[in-house]
């Protein structure tokens, strides 16, 4: 099996988008929760 070439730009997209859709937790103390958005990049070249 050949190893797929990382886009770098790509996947940070794909980061950012997934943050994008995350939901705010409400927090005891009233501050904002950090937005967090992973993908995760798999050995076959397939992210998740």
């Amino acid at each position: 099996m050949a190893k797929a070439r990382v886009d770098a730009r790509n996947l940070m997209g794909l980061a950012v988008d997934v943050m994008r859709q995350s939901i705010a937790e409400l927090r005891a103390d009233g501050k904002a929760s950090p937005r967090v958005g992973a993908v995760l990049w798999k050995p076959d070249g397939t992210w998740a």
